[in-house]
């Protein structure tokens, strides 16, 4: 399936101008872009043989951990912009989370920047890797994971960034400007850091019921609210949520075997 996204265009008048749609990929991109993101080798073979058997070579994915930092690698068919090079007259296109940014906030930057910002935006990270995949998303600005800067980065679906044009990364937390997925920051810079907590409604839910827990994600096993509770859909939410239910503190360093266990018990 492909998806055409829409992109929008922000006025003082009318902040959303008609969608347009976007260019695609070559077959030989698509090809290489599923295999740096984990399309499964049958799909390929069938989209090769649709293809003639066009070639493609497999990137090994440079996954970091805390414990494990690694830098991404570069590649010579995708390079960095050269230094000192004159600003273009736009638009900024951005591509972002749904909800992220206040449309308000979109035209006073325009105002301020002198500039024309387009945003498109994505529910998940799924659907944001669905829509680069495809190649229907012209972009200037991305807002991924740290999880999917291996795969975007192997699919060379992201440049290389030129730092010369950053200045202002000198001033980021040190963790945040060498960060254990990019050491170097060759790729990206950060953005925002976030927590994963719980919200309810006072109204349907007892504050005891939560606060007064010894761990608080057990409320989500409350039979009495059975049927008004939902997660993020996003499956490192679901899964991290159970993780931590089972008292595992930092749930990005469990391993795998462990994590599905958890997750089969919980189902029984």
């Amino acid at each position: 399936m492909v998806i055409f996204p829409t992109e929008h265009s922000f006025n003082k008048e009318d902040q959303m101008t008609t969608p347009r749609r976007l260019d695609g990929v070559t077959r030989r991109q698509f090809i290489r872009r599923a295999m740096a993101m984990g399309v499964s080798l049958p799909t390929i073979s069938a989209v090769l043989a649709a293809c003639g058997g066009a070639d493609f070579v497999a990137t090994e994915l440079a996954i970091g951990t805390p414990a494990s930092p690694v830098g991404q690698p570069l590649f010579e068919d995708n390079t960095a912009i050269a230094s000192g090079m004159s600003p273009e007259e736009g638009p900024l296109r951005l591509y972002n989370w749904a909800d992220y940014i206040n449309p308000d906030t979109v035209v006073a930057a325009q105002e301020a920047l002198g500039v024309e910002i387009a945003l498109t935006t994505f529910f998940n990270e799924e659907e944001a890797l669905a829509k680069l995949l495809s190649g229907e998303v012209s972009y200037d600005v991305w807002f991924p994971t740290a999880q999917s800067v291996p795969k975007v980065v192997a699919g060379k679906l992201i440049q290389p960034l030129n730092q010369d044009y950053l200045p202002n990364l000198a001033n980021v937390w040190p963790q945040l400007a060498d960060p254990f997925y990019d050491e170097g920051s060759q790729y990206t810079v950060p953005y925002v850091v976030y927590p994963t907590g719980i919200g309810w409604r006072t109204d349907l839910v007892d504050d005891a019921d939560v606060l007064e827990l010894e761990n608080p994600w057990d409320v989500f096993w409350n039979p009495k609210y059975k049927g008004i509770t939902g997660l993020y859909d996003d499956y490192r939410e679901t899964l991290y949520m159970a993780l931590m239910r089972n008292g595992v503190a930092n749930p990005a360093q469990a391993s795998v075997p462990f994590a599905g266990e958890i997750a089969r018990s919980r189902r029984r």
